[in-house]
């Protein structure tokens, strides 16, 4: 567990870095099933599973800032996410201090993920 505590971004933080038009990546680390339950994201989210994440993150861009959030205790998942990104490489990734509830309850901007939404990391089109 020690491990996992790393340095957090805050929503405050975030919300600032989205305002002031910074480049970041920022990824929805929730199950499926929660998030068909309550489909926000973020806005400029993607949503990817742990396990999408694992199988997927050569896609990760290095080049910028990568924000992790859940809605676990603690970033639990986050953070272990964070872990195995850092061990792949990329080194500009945190965890979100509070996930999805302290978002949103800031009142920060969400929008709803569209059902069966194709997921593209690049700057490029999907394929």
């Amino acid at each position: 567990m020690s491990e996992l505590r790393m340095a957090r971004i805050t929503v405050d933080e975030l919300h600032e870095k989205q305002e002031a038009g910074e480049k970041l990546m920022i990824l929805d680390l929730r199950p499926h099933t929660e998030l068909e339950q309550n489909p926000s994201l973020i806005r400029g989210a993607l949503h990817m599973t742990m396990d999408e994440v694992e199988l997927r993150f050569q896609e990760i861009p290095r080049d910028r800032e990568i924000v992790l959030y859940c809605s676990c205790p603690n970033e639990v998942s986050s953070a272990r996410v964070a872990l195995l990104l850092q061990r792949k490489g990329i080194r500009h990734v945190r965890p979100l201090l509070g996930g999805i509830d302290a978002w949103r309850q800031r009142n920060y901007p969400t929008e709803l993920r569209a059902a069966g939404m194709a997921i593209n990391l690049g700057d490029g089109p999907v394929n």
